[in-house]
């Protein structure tokens, strides 16, 4: 029951749906046992950063890297390095070198454990970061990989995020 009520209350977190979201995900995330309870506290903190609570998602990475470790949850431990990249680029340009290492760190476990999904987040993030910071080739790199991988998998949300970032890129080259 915790899982289902994780997956579907991360659902309700992507779609903006905070005031549903947050109800599901607490309660999953209060079990420290059974179906991947860092990847549980992860999505939790995951919809406290779509919500604009940064402080709440760091402790929930926190968490969830303890119970990554102590579960030997890897492909959960990925998620949350993830997570914690896209933290780190939501607290401005003086963590623009936290973001980074985060982000390739979680990309390099995707691709030891197949996770193409997390791969194309990753190179997605790398590209929101890097157009960020000016260094638009390297975004466009990024970006370019991310709308290959999302293309393939059919992730339609994540394909309109990575080419809408990198017509940004594109645009800021022109002007």
């Amino acid at each position: 029951m915790y899982a289902v009520q994780a997956y579907l209350g991360y659902a309700y977190a992507l779609a903006g749906r905070d005031a549903e979201a947050m109800p599901l995900l607490e309660a999953s995330a209060k079990l420290d046992r059974g179906f991947h309870p860092a990847l549980r506290m992860t999505m939790l903190g995951e919809a406290h950063l779509l919500a604009g609570r940064v402080d709440q998602a760091q402790r929930c990475v926190d968490r969830a890297l303890a119970l990554a470790a102590a579960g030997e949850e890897h492909g959960s431990r990925a998620w949350t390095l993830r997570l914690a990249a896209e933290i780190a680029l939501a607290s401005g340009p003086a963590h623009a070198d936290q973001a980074a290492e985060r982000f390739q760190a979680a990309r390099a476990l995707a691709d030891e454990h197949g996770m193409r999904p997390l791969r194309a987040r990753c190179h997605l993030g790398l590209g929101r970061l890097y157009r960020r910071l000016d260094h638009l080739e390297d975004a466009r790199v990024e970006l370019s990989a991310a709308i290959s991988i999302t293309r393939e998998m059919g992730m339609a949300h994540w394909l309109l995020e990575a080419e809408t970032e990198l017509a940004q890129a594109s645009t800021a080259v022109t002007n």
